[in-house]
């Protein structure tokens, strides 16, 4: 327990129950003790930085080692001194383990990175990463692990994203970020050391045909073509080859394209997808191919889904390796089949996104990119983690309670996701859980929602109204604007309400009888909708000049006032409050104990809000007084707020706080 320094109530704590794997970067590797192939996986961490897992899947267990620097990473690779070589995100570090010690040796900063993205072994023997947001390329020497940044190629592009090696050691540079994308040749044995940038241009822009990346294999450049097919290029003139040196698909299952991922200098993958646009299902065939084979290698007998998993290494047997949520899979030449197994470690205690307590007293989170939740008896403090709910990839943001199941919001697919916890998991076949619409141009979800354009962030996150109606708020894809969502949840029928652009990040939603109520981190106003018309008003705070934005709100159904979470200029968050009867702000100041620091507000229907301050103290404000109480303090500041009926108090409600993996209670 943490005891207060004063007479305030102590904050009881209940545990770390958010257990979540979050893997982003893999490769196959040898163990250089006794030979065995390990699938080399990074799974996220913000608590206690990133886990490097060794998976052997023929025996199917696996070790687990913590890396000194990184929350996670999107890139990783083997070098010939049998080192991996791993870019971190957030702290754009290059961390490495050797792998004949079986531990991390050294870590070196890319100066101004935050994250390092896809590092690659040039041909001159230096490791390669690109920048964010730098929008600059380094390299590593593995002789003296020195970070050399080589540059920026643009001042506009901030995201160096992936990088290629032509077969005579130029690097193909995709920068994204700011501004529209663009794609450029860096050479490092040009001797003009201050620009060795060059814009793509004549015969090789024409040969790459849009590709921003591609591998070399058999000494021929494959290019990763956009709009699917194949091409081969001469390693020294880099012009197509005809014929192909390898030969092709059956062009009845779909199109293809060379799995960059896969092939290997030797041997070659080509990735068959096909789309079934009735039910949303994608179904892949996988191929291989040796120089100097009659045929393709079929690796799948048959057409498999792979449930949104995602494919990361090839080993020297042929066999595919990849990961879907908290699971890992092998697929073996032959298989009709995908066999998906559990990640035989466990894994550290991750940082705790958001929190709800249930009708029935359970507490509901879900860690920063993961796509599951926990489930948590605060009185019991046992807790389930469950597997991934969805098959896109990302994170699910926020959940709402209905008749007994769970409706989750989740990104990166659009998803509107129901659970009945009282049924038989099914999600592998769609069925519990299952996604209901998707507000992300899913052809699958066409005929029950409409959007025009791909909404996949709900960062506004899901509340039920008063018509049982879910309501959600979603970013667009590429920050064109916002939408919410409300959606019938026995049906999965949705209606799209656009916002104009202004509003790019609804931060907060709420919904009475009449009105939609919404907030945006863009903008310092409290945006009010006619659920009839659709029409929408503003309403403009008393103290515009001192405020930047608006953040969480809640709605209390006992005054019928929302309390909202007001950035100011300071930096500071202060509580402001809207009466939905008057429809006007209170004039009535905050003392400074009442700023807001917690990502989210709860509002149960007793009359008061509750939420973490600044100083690392849970608050409850009296909505009809506006007079504000300390229930307790915290080691931490307060991430999120969650209030749950007490379980011996009639009418008398405990308040729940994560505080990054903790989550702590202040009984009622």
């Amino acid at each position: 327990m943490f005891k207060s320094s004063n007479a305030l109530k102590m904050a009881e704590y209940l545990g770390r129950p958010c257990l979540a794997f979050s893997v982003h970067a893999g490769c196959a590797v040898v163990d250089p003790a006794n030979g065995h192939e390990l699938f080399a996986i990074l799974n996220m961490n913000e608590i206690s930085n990133m886990e490097l897992i060794l998976i052997n899947p023929e025996k199917n267990n696996g070790c687990v080692f913590h890396a000194p620097k990184g929350h996670g990473s999107w890139g990783m690779i083997k070098v010939s001194n049998d080192c991996l070589i791993i870019g971190t995100y957030y702290d754009g570090e290059f961390v490495i383990f050797n792998l004949k010690k079986m531990k991390f040796i050294k870590c070196a900063k890319f100066p101004g990175a935050e994250y390092i993205r896809s590092p690659i072994l040039g041909k001159d023997g230096f490791v390669y990463g690109g920048g964010y947001p730098t929008g600059s390329l380094a390299s590593l020497d593995l002789n003296t692990y020195e970070v050399r940044v080589l540059g920026r190629p643009n001042l506009i592009n901030d995201d160096m994203r992936c990088l290629s090696i032509l077969p005579d050691g130029r690097i193909i540079c995709y920068c994204s970020g700011k501004g529209e994308p663009s794609v450029w040749l860096f050479d490092p044995f040009d001797p003009n050391s201050t620009n060795r940038f060059h814009n793509l241009t004549g015969d090789l822009k024409t040969a790459l045909d849009g590709a921003i990346r591609g591998v070399i294999w058999n000494d021929y450049f494959l290019p990763r073509l956009p709009n699917g097919g194949i091409k081969a290029l001469e390693s020294v003139s880099l012009k197509d080859i005809c014929p192909l040196p390898f030969p092709l698909p059956p062009n009845d299952r779909g199109g293809y394209h060379i799995d960059t991922t896969l092939t290997t200098k030797d041997r070659l993958f080509i990735h068959q997808i096909q789309e079934d646009i009735n039910t949303g299902s994608v179904f892949h065939f996988f191929y291989s191919y040796i120089k100097g084979d009659k045929h393709l290698t079929e690796i799948t007998k048959k057409k498999i889904d792979l449930h949104g998993g995602r494919v990361f290494a090839s080993s020297s047997k042929g066999e595919i390796l990849g990961i879907r949520g908290q699971d890992y899979f092998l697929i073996k030449p032959g298989d009709e089949t995908l066999n998906i197994v559990p990640i035989p470690t466990k894994c550290s205690p991750r940082e705790i996104l958001f929190l709800k307590a249930d009708p029935d007293r359970c507490l509901w989170g879900g860690p920063r990119f993961g796509q599951t939740l926990f489930r948590m008896n605060p009185h019991t403090r046992d807790f389930v983690n469950y597997p991934i709910f969805c098959d896109a990839d990302g994170e699910i943001y926020d959940i709402a309670f209905y008749n007994g199941k769970i409706y989750a919001v989740a990104y990166a697919g659009g998803d509107i996701i129901q659970y009945d916890p009282n049924q038989p998991w099914d999600q592998l076949d769609r069925k519990n859980p299952r996604t209901i619409a998707s507000v992300g141009l899913s052809p699958a979800n066409s005929a029950k929602c409409h959007p025009t354009k791909s909404y996949n962030r709900p960062t506004g996150g899901i509340v039920l109204g008063p018509d049982s109606k879910l309501y959600s708020g979603w970013k667009s894809q590429f920050d064109s604007g916002s939408a919410i969502a409300k959606t019938d949840p026995n049906t999965g029928e949705t209606e799209i309400i656009e916002i104009p652009q202004s509003w790019q990040t609804i931060s907060g939603l709420a919904v009475d009888e009449e009105h939609i109520y919404f907030t945006s981190l863009e903008t310092n106003w409290l945006g009010i909708i006619d659920i009839y018309n659709k029409k929408i008003k503003i309403y403009i705070p008393l103290r515009l000049d001192s405020c930047d934005s608006f953040g969480p709100i809640a709605l209390d159904k006992k005054t019928k006032k929302i309390l909202i979470a007001s950035r100011l200029k300071s930096s500071s968050c202060e509580p402001i409050v809207f009466d939905t009867l008057t429809m006007r702000f209170s004039s009535i100041p905050m003392p400074p104990e009442s700023n807001i620091k917690s990502r989210t507000i709860s509002a149960p229907g007793n009359g008061k809000a509750y939420y973490g301050n600044d100083k690392k103290q849970i608050i409850s404000l009296d909505l009809k007084c506006l007079k504000i109480a300390i229930l307790g303090e915290l080691p931490e500041n307060a991430d999120a707020i969650a209030a749950g009926k007490s379980l011996i108090r009639r009418n008398i409600w405990d308040i729940y706080a994560s505080c990054r993996a903790d989550i702590y209670r202040i009984k009622g």
